[in-house]
């Protein structure tokens, strides 16, 4: 056996459960290791920190100090975390907190189980999981395949529970510390009221505010007391709230009966158990977990009523009643047993779970990813779209963990053989593809075909069609952009990759037909969105409304266009102006702003526009091959306007890599007025060449400076005259901006091969 199949990642603070589990694991073999950095919330659900373990624990110090520094809660499992618990531990327990969940199955590689404790019966963990982490998040188990487990308090835990959980469910019971023990057979009684438990009244009204509403209505006559931490105080006198622990023993020592309400098939609390230990008669529900397993007791009630007239035979001194219960309740406690619990653990862990070789999760789960890029783009998107290909492509077998990669792109857009030359030189199969509207109907039969459950929200869809087995064949689907014109048909597992949302702040670009709604709807339902910037990321959060846990950065690259060219074939003096039609690149102020420059401010440099569909903005050629779009009218109509403009402006349309890079290494320098998006490669491919860049001022903008060290000019998309006053800076200062650009060996680090095995990494994490 592997060493570290002898360590244990037990992330787990819950007090009285540490008491009694992480000394039985000892005593099985296992070292132990528990989180040290723990959320409020944890705290108030009776969690505690313990350092205890760390000295059983045959790690150096210095990787122990690092895990004790992570939250395993809310924090995100980074690479130097992940090398050390893969290394040193063979299996992790878990309570269903999602955050932590969520990255122990996407990074771990060992075994992996849900502690399951059990829940009220409104609910099971398959639906709080849905909530949680999304449709897609059981399938994602399901691809763990053996090494994750249902473990389970309870033996009946399961029985509700979808295939995921219930094919992998194990009872591994729950256990008495000793501590339980020390007061057994104490009990004194005295006190002629009844014992009731119910914490949270105020803080949980739906829940235990209807105990206790219940509680009143049926017992509220008889002499009580309710205990119970009250984290909002309660105007009863009955209700002790918090309380030191001595305060409990002296309770359950003298008081004459305990009654325990709980209806709950799947859970249950300390305190009953605690009251049979110390010897105080228990009055319980049937259809509770102590009841479904120890129905004939005396304690045992099927109504209330029944509970009231049997509490009531104990106060009132029916010495025979309470002498019955209390010596048959004794043998409730045989499954909470150091002895039961020793022997139940030997079989369904160490020999069931521990003694199984692990098989890596990429085994049994993904071995073809199938790209999308659902919209025709081409220049700076088709290029992104095929990095990302490129970068899974070698980064999975630079990790030796090849992944077949299939590429999809638009029918009939582009030509194949020369716009994805590299993919197919990697052996990387482009299939063009048209993407069909389904009805509800319909994709409900398509995912019969690939035996797909996901639930069907919205009335239409849409899906991939290549006529070549639709990308069945594939694991996975990941979207490059999110512009698709229905929600994505939940055919097959998918994530996505969303550049902006430009929409947020320029709510009229959507005038060719695509619906927020389905973007957005699409997202949603993925299983993980990734943006290349962190504004992006905090977009998807606050705009598209997806969870927090479900939205990734990843590590932005850039791969230079290189081509053979001609050093110095323009000699006139310019700058570039790269663009598309679309209404937030600014157009409109851009040309207020070129007009004071030209005007008021003398400018000198001539500029040139490029970028796909910009021959719209040439006034001198006929246009019957493009869109007029409200926004292009406006544009061309300004440009009429401003005939000083129009002088100096020399629209290129869409250049190729040759002829752009020609211009571009020429230019004296390049402009980006647009108003908001992801950020442009157009500056990082301008410093490779030698050309500063004069920036709009917004977070995408700052991110890319930062990353590439560009030393960016800034100025205010929203001012013109801001706009005006740098770009005559620019004329007179691009010298002096050139010196502070990027080398190309320091711009070289962010290639897509080189950032392959990072971005791997995170596509592997997420899969």
């Amino acid at each position: 056996m592997d060493k570290k199949d002898k360590r244990i990642l037990w992330l787990i603070n819950h007090t009285t459960l540490r008491e009694f589990e992480a000394p039985l694991l000892t005593a099985l073999g296992y070292e132990l290791y528990t989180p040290k950095c723990i959320p409020d919330l944890i705290y108030e659900w009776s969690g505690s920190i313990d350092y205890s373990y760390d000295r059983t624990l045959t790690i150096s110090k210095d990787e122990l100090d690092i895990l004790n520094q992570h939250d395993f809660y809310e924090g995100t499992l980074t690479q130097p975390i992940l090398s050390i618990i893969n290394k040193y531990f063979g299996a992790v327990f878990v309570v269903f907190y999602p955050k932590m969940l969520e990255q122990v199955v996407k990074g771990f590689e060992g075994r992996i189980l849900l502690r399951a404790f059990g829940l009220d019966k409104s609910t099971s963990y398959g639906k709080i999981i849905d909530d949680a982490l999304g449709k897609h998040f059981l399938s994602r188990l399901q691809a763990v395949g053996e090494r994750f487990w249902f473990s389970e308090a309870y033996p009946n835990l399961h029985e509700i529970e979808p295939h995921t959980l219930k094919s992998r469910s194990v009872y591994h019971p729950l256990g008495l510390p000793d501590k339980f023990f020390t007061h057994r057979n104490t009990w004194t009684g005295g006190v002629n009221k009844i014992l009731f438990f119910c914490s949270r009244i105020k803080a949980s009204p739906t829940y235990y505010g209807k105990i206790y509403e219940s509680f009143k209505k049926n017992f509220g006559d008889i002499p009580h007391l309710i205990a119970g931490n009250q984290p909002i105080a309660v105007d009863d006198p009955c209700v002790a709230g918090h309380q030191p622990r001595e305060k409990i023993d002296e309770w359950l020592r003298t008081y004459n009966v305990m009654f325990y309400h709980s209806e709950e098939p799947r859970h249950l609390h300390y305190h009953p158990l605690e009251a049979i230990v110390y010897g105080m008669p228990l009055i319980y529900m049937r259809e509770g977990v102590l009841g479904i397993t120890n129905n004939d007791q005396p304690g045992a009630c099927t109504t209330f009523k029944e509970a009231r007239e049997k509490i009531t035979r104990i106060l009132d001194g029916d010495q025979a009643f309470i002498q019955e219960i209390c010596r048959r309740q004794i043998e409730m406690l045989q499954p909470f047993t150091w002895e039961f619990n020793l022997r139940e653990w030997e079989k369904n862990f160490v020999s069931k779970i521990m003694s199984t070789p692990v098989i890596s999760k990429l085994n049994n789960a993904v071995k073809t990813i199938g790209i999308f890029l659902p919209v025709g783009y081409k220049g700076g998107s088709l290029t992104g779209a095929k990095n990302i290909a490129k970068m899974i492509h070698l980064g999975s077998r630079s990790a030796n963990e090849p992944i077949n990669v299939v590429f999809s792109c638009i029918d009939k857009h582009y030509n194949i053989a020369e716009d994805f030359e590299d993919l197919i030189e990697l052996g990387i199969p482009v299939r063009e593809t048209n993407w069909s509207i389904i009805s509800r109907n319909e994709a409900a039969r398509a995912q019969g075909f690939t035996n797909q459950r996901y639930p069907l929200h919205h009335p239409a869809y849409v899906m991939p069609n290549s006529g070549i087995g639709n990308f069945n064949e594939c694991d996975f689907w990941l979207l490059i952009s999110d512009r698709v014109n229905q929600p994505l048909a939940p055919i097959r597992p998918y994530g996505m990759i969303v550049y902006d949302y430009i929409q947020r702040y320029v709510p009229e670009i959507f005038s060719n037909g695509f619906s927020d709604h389905s973007f957005l709807a699409t997202a949603r339902a993925a299983d993980f969105v990734i943006t290349t910037t962190p504004q992006t990321k905090e977009d998807a959060i606050q705009y598209a409304g997806i969870p927090s846990h479900r939205v990734h950065v990843a590590p932005m690259e850039f791969n230079p266009l290189i081509c053979s060219f001609e050093s110095n074939a323009h000699n006139e003096a310019y700058f570039m102006w790269t663009t598309n039609p679309t209404p937030h690149k600014n157009h409109l102020r851009a040309i207020e702003a070129l007009d004071i420059y030209y005007g008021e401010l003398g400018g000198k440099f001539d500029v040139v526009m490029s970028g796909s569909e910009t021959e719209c903005f040439n006034l001198d050629q006929p246009r019957t091959h493009i869109k007029d779009t409200t926004h292009i009218k406006k544009v061309r109509a300004l440009l009429e306007e401003k005939q000083n403009v129009r002088k100096h402006l020399q629209v290129m349309g869409n250049l190729g890599v040759s002829d752009y890079v020609s211009r571009l290494a020429s230019a004296k320098f390049l402009w980006h007025p647009t108003t908001i998006d992801n950020g442009t490669y157009a500056v990082i491919e301008a410093a490779y060449y030698g050309v500063p860049s004069l920036s709009s001022d917004y977070p995408q903008m700052r991110f890319m400076d930062e990353r590439f060290k560009l030393n960016l000019n800034f100025c205010q998309s929203s001012q013109a005259r801001d706009m005006a006053v740098n770009l005559k800076k620019m004329e007179t200062d691009y010298i002096t901006f050139c010196d502070d650009l990027p080398s190309r060996k320091f711009l070289g680090q962010f290639s897509f091969t080189e950032l392959a095995p990072q971005f791997w990494s995170l596509i592997r994490s997420l899969i």
